[in-house]
This record gives C-alpha cells, sequence and structure tokens, in this order.
C-alpha cells in the first residue's frame, strides 16, 4: 500500500510540474518585459533629473559665480536609501536620491529634495568643510534662501 500511495503522489507532482514549468516560463518573459519598461522610465527620469540639476546649478551660478569654475554634482537614483530623500557626498561631488519617493512624491522631490542637496555641494564647493560637519549651517541656509526655499533640515514625504 505504501508504495501505491507514493506512486500515486509522485504521479500527481509531475502532472503539477509541467504546467509549473509553462507558468515559470511565462512570468519570467513578462518580468524580463517589465524589467524593460522599468529601465525605460529610470532612463527617462534620469535625464529629467539631469536637466533639473543643471538648472538649479546654473541659478546659483549667476549667485555665486565662483561655481561656474565647478562641474554640478552627479545625481545617481539610488534604492538604497530607506528614509532619507537624499544625501549629498561632497567630496565626490556625488548626490544619491531615493528611487522610491519619485513614485508618489516626484514634484516634491524636484522642487525640494533635490535643490537641497545641490545647496549641499555648492556649500562644499564654496566655504569648503567648514560646515561639513553640521551641514545645515549658516551659510548653507543663506544658499536655501537665495533658492526661494525654506532651509528645513527633514522633509515630511511619505511612502
Amino acid at each position: 500500500m505504501r508504495r501505491q500511495f507514493y506512486h500515486i503522489k509522485l504521479g500527481r507532482v509531475k502532472d503539477f510540474l509541467i504546467p509549473l514549468q509553462k507558468i515559470c516560463y511565462k512570468i519570467f518573459v513578462d518580468n524580463k518585459k517589465f524589467r524593460r519598461i522599468i529601465y525605460s522610465m529610470n532612463r527617462q527620469r534620469q535625464f529629467y533629473v539631469d536637466s533639473q540639476t543643471n538648472k538649479i546649478w546654473e541659478t546659483l551660478s549667476e549667485s555665486y559665480p565662483r561655481l561656474i569654475r565647478f562641474n554640478p554634482p552627479k545625481i545617481k537614483l539610488c534604492n538604497r536609501l530607506y528614509r532619507t530623500a537624499g544625501k549629498c557626498y561632497q567630496e565626490e561631488n556625488l548626490i544619491h536620491l531615493a528611487n522610491k519617493f519619485f513614485v508618489n512624491n516626484s514634484a516634491e522631490m524636484f522642487r525640494t529634495i533635490l535643490p537641497h542637496e545641490i545647496a549641499h555641494q555648492a556649500d562644499f564647493v564654496l566655504f569648503g568643510e567648514s560646515e561639513k560637519k553640521c551641514g545645515h549651517g549658516l551659510q548653507w541656509q543663506k544658499i536655501m534662501v537665495q533658492l526661494g526655499l525654506p532651509a528645513n533640515k527633514y522633509h515630511s514625504m511619505t511612502l
């Protein structure tokens, strides 16, 4: 009796595996198409972020002519940031922006967070490492006012 039970069970598993393989392959193909769509959306978003960065940097260069000699920071859309909407790596001239905040808060990211992080880089370029430890010092606040934004340290966006 035991042998028959295992034989029947094994037969059912074989009958189940073939359709499961077909389903898994379909999911894989659909996932590949989905990844292409996401990649295309991220490229468009990256292009728009880069153009906005150049506009903000040019605006700051009008107020602070020393910035003309420096390149605007490179922006990387990052999936690793959890609560932080953006992070500026001043010495590398690099800004990471949290990709997940763009889903529900894209306008807020472009209006507040991107200029906030660019102000950190401009602060570092103009005034050096004196403001590096606290990050939101007087010079940074002046740059934010120059951009026409409040000098807030924290965002209020939700996921």
